[in-house]
């Protein structure tokens, strides 16, 4: 019987944790030229959906915080790695190029050019397709930095910045797994407990 007292924390514990991996927001963080140029705040974010249409699709979404970066901030190339191997992917907004610009030692398998100033893009929306199911974990294969520079998920380049490089290439920097987990443990115990309290 005390087991049916949980069993509705249970079930949103298990819901939240299954909708966990249908999305994910990549906070832009590490400033690819190295630390110091640029303070430790969040310049723009990349919102991964899985698309409930299509299996083999994934919709991104970029966006550039302008009060950090400067109102004429372009969003001008996304760089990322997927898990496994896929002999064909594309994308229906920009295009394939080979690097990232401003890169600073990291190496992306793709990396899509959005073109070239005006008008600034603020944002940006593309579906990436490959010829199997994609998924966000696909994700989370990283780039490794060299010289003691933190792993990345992925990284955008921005131009027409208002900082003093002018232009900027920004990456996410991948959460501990043991602390995610810990860290959603920790909320999921907390509602047990208040529900109990009730």
């Amino acid at each position: 019987m005390k087991l049916l007292k949980f069993f509705p924390s249970i079930l949103i514990l298990l819901l939240v944790f299954s909708s966990m991996s249908h999305a994910y927001l990549f906070n832009l963080t590490y400033d690819l030229d190295g630390p110091g140029n640029l303070a430790s705040k969040i310049y723009g974010t990349v919102n991964v959906v899985e698309n409930s249409d299509d299996s083999t699709n994934l919709d991104f979404t970029i966006n550039v915080v302008e009060s950090l970066l400067g109102p004429n901030a372009d969003i001008h190339e996304i760089g990322f790695n997927l898990l496994g191997d896929f002999s064909k992917v594309t994308t229906n907004n920009g295009t394939f190029e080979k690097n990232l610009a401003g890169k600073a030692g990291y190496i992306f398998d793709y990396v899509i050019n959005f073109g070239d100033g005006q008008p600034y893009e603020k944002k940006v929306s593309f579906t990436l397709s490959a010829n199997e199911d994609l998924d966000v974990n696909d994700l989370f294969e990283t780039s490794g930095g060299n010289g003691g520079k933190p792993d990345l998920l992925l990284a955008v380049h921005f131009q027409s910045t208002s900082t003093p490089a002018t232009s900027e290439a920004i990456g996410a920097v991948p959460i501990p797994g043991a602390a995610l987990l810990l860290g959603s443990g920790l909320l999921g115990l907390v509602g047990i407990r208040r529900k109990l309290k009730k």
